[in-house]
């Protein structure tokens, strides 16, 4: 087959980029023939690391297509959103293009666009006839708290796709709302065991505070403030720590700040510390206990099963897909938004560490069945193929 990946981003941004670029890599190993059009950035590195695995690359724009449901904001705000809203209306267009040529001179089998916040590549292979897949990877609106421009617009465009690929049966269950009459399939993602693994795990000594993290930087959405409210209520007599990985939120009230004065208001010391980006998330894990994941709705939860993967006990709220990752005795959930209930999860974790190893082992043995990156691919080639048969 001849492949067109669409990708959301020009560099490595988030989950999103990481799982389209495997896509790509494992695809030219089999044999296919793979292009992928990429936004141009500064550095080129995706570009040219896409190039190093045989990947032909086409630059272009993939203009971003969402923007936060919230409109309360300062008059600069409102101007800067007016001027993203023009620059799509003026970039959509331009990528339809490009990608019409790409579909032609290259003879394009199939076009695959990586994220529900761009629709570049989906009107070009309409208009040329040939089919197209949109993964379907994100809570927009219920985890991002964002809506797309011209929201009746983008879901029609996604009700003409020859299938939905969903990376959970919860995304699936939106998604067959929106579009009922379009062909859903879900390919849980991969995730790369070169990096993710147990092995070097720094066990916790006797007597050290239970080892928390939390991946999902400072963002209300991610449940940040959510778990340190939590926090402050877990029995005193059990000893923590808690390190918080990732960037500060872009909105007002989620910074590095903001999470100080609520720490300090709770009582809570020096336990909490934000550690802030780091460059390999995969060895914080293995010097942790307990990965909490308090997000409103994960659509998948990479973190979730990076943390599986890495012997990391998840402690994760009962909403969206984490239950499909961490239920049957895989980890401990927690009802979502409930600050009490997170301290009860954790305090029952933290209450019998015979059970936690138990539970942990079963869900290594679960992430290795299920959350394989060549299981992954063998989801999407089959789709590919049957979409294009």
């Amino acid at each position: 087959m001849r492949i067109l990946l669409v990708f959301f981003g020009g560099d490595y941004h988030g989950g999103t980029t990481y799982s389209t670029a495997t896509i790509a890599r494992e695809l030219v190993q089999r044999g296919h023939e793979v292009h992928a059009y990429v936004r141009k950035t500064r550095t080129g590195k995706l570009a040219a690391d896409l190039t190093g695995y045989g990947v032909h690359v086409h630059l272009g724009r993939a203009p971003i297509v969402v923007h936060p449901i919230n409109e309360r904001r300062p008059l600069f705000k409102v101007i800067r959103f007016g001027l993203e809203q023009a620059r799509h209306f003026y970039n959509q267009p331009k990528s339809d293009r490009e990608i019409a040529s790409i579909i032609k001179e290259c003879g394009i089998d199939l076009v695959a666009i990586s994220s529900g916040a761009i629709t570049a590549g989906a009107h070009a292979a309409h208009a040329a006839g040939i089919p197209y897949v949109w993964h379907c990877r994100e809570f927009m609106e219920e985890d991002h708290g964002l809506t797309h421009y011209g929201w009746a617009h983008h879901v029609e465009h996604m009700r003409n796709a020859s299938c939905l690929i969903c990376v959970s049966q919860a995304v699936a269950h939106k998604m067959q709302g929106l579009c009922p009459d379009v062909r859903t399939e879900v390919v849980y993602n991969g995730i790369d065991q070169e990096k993710f693994h147990p092995e070097g795990r720094v066990e916790r000594a006797e007597g050290e505070p239970l080892r928390l993290m939390f991946s999902g930087g400072i963002r209300e959405s991610k449940g940040t403030f959510l778990l340190v409210d939590g926090l402050a209520q877990v029995d005193p007599s059990l000893s923590w720590t808690l390190d918080i990985y990732g960037a500060e939120g872009t909105t007002a009230g989620n910074s590095a700040k903001d999470l100080a004065l609520r720490c300090g208001k709770l009582g809570l010391g020096n336990a909490v510390r934000y550690r802030g980006m780091v460059s390999n998330i995969a060895d914080e894990c293995r010097r942790h206990d307990i990965q909490i994941v308090s997000s409103r709705a994960e659509a998948f939860g990479r973190v979730t099963a990076e943390s599986m993967f890495c012997g990391c006990t998840v402690v994760g709220s009962n909403s969206g897909g984490t239950p499909e990752l961490i239920a049957d005795g895989r980890g401990y959930l927690f009802e979502a938004n409930d600050p009490a209930s997170l301290a009860r999860a954790l305090e029952q974790a933290a209450s019998d560490p015979d059970e936690r190893v138990l539970r942990t082992k079963r869900a290594l043995a679960y992430a290795r069945e299920n959350f394989s990156v060549n299981s992954y691919v063998d989801g999407i080639e089959a789709v590919y193929q049957s979409v294009v048969s």
